[in-house]
């Protein structure tokens, strides 16, 4: 089709001023056509089927209401280790720990036989849980999270924040790697550092959780700034997980 005609036959309607408030007030309301999506589904499904079961909710003495997540990092005959975070705008300390709850239903109530250590320059900690204090029901034994490399991480990159909600239940908040090596401030005046940042949703609930590539390959354990009551706003933090191997390591 010419160009002229092209244009000659393509008539704008008349719009009035009162049906542009109408399409206005429309607007919000209106269906919009599908799109791609920016998160790979099958992606998503497949890491949060691969980490679901190795989450766990972390609850504390000192505030019920308290809440931190973690992920099973090594399961052996006698004991479970897990991992999770130091650092938060948490009230709770690993001291106070009380209960830990798996997300494919197990738990364990800490007693003196527990272990904990940590690391509060890297914001990582670990516990250590006698098997026989772990209550699996049809579970079986913990499954330990299939660790990955941070080495691996590039700005751009898909990753997933998984973790337990406020209410234990596993969730899992989609992102990309936004940026690498940053540094954040944490509880106790610390400066937490070589950080991989991420728009992922990372809420105080979800502190400890894991930071996940496609393949549900742990990257990353995610921290939270030392603000009280922070809300996550889309620049949110992990320790990489070669940092955290390193800690493990030495503890």
């Amino acid at each position: 089709m010419p160009f002229a005609l092209a244009h000659r036959t393509s008539v704008s309607p008349t719009i009035t001023r009162r049906d542009a408030i109408k399409v206005a007030i429309a607007a919000p309301f209106a269906v919009k056509p599908a799109s791609a999506s920016l998160v790979d589904e099958r992606q998503a499904q497949r890491c949060f089927e691969r980490i679901s079961d190795s989450l766990v909710s972390l609850s504390f003495n000192d505030d019920a209401l308290v809440k931190r997540s973690g992920f099973v990092w090594y399961v052996d005959a006698n004991d479970c280790w897990i991992a999770t975070s130091s650092s938060g705008a948490s009230k709770g300390t690993l001291k106070s720990l009380s209960t830990i709850a798996f997300a494919n239903g197990g738990s364990a109530v800490m007693d003196s036989t527990c272990e904990y250590v940590s690391d509060a320059n890297a914001g990582v900690a670990f516990v250590r849980v006698p098997i026989g204090l772990l209550k699996m029901r049809d579970a079986g034994k913990p499954r330990a999270a299939a660790i990955g490399t941070s080495g691996d991480a590039v700005v751009g990159r898909a990753c997933f924040a998984c973790a337990c909600g406020p209410d234990g239940e596993p969730s899992l908040a989609s992102g990309i790697v936004s940026g690498l090596n940053r540094k954040i401030p944490v509880v106790g005046g610390l400066m937490m550092k070589g950080l991989i940042q991420t728009d992922a949703t990372v809420s105080e609930s979800s502190s400890g959780g894991a930071l996940c590539d496609g393949e549900g390959r742990v990257i990353g354990l995610c921290v939270v700034p030392g603000s009280q009551g922070r809300e996550p706003n889309g620049v949110n933090f992990a320790v990489p997980i070669d940092t955290v191997r390193f800690v493990a390591e030495r503890l």
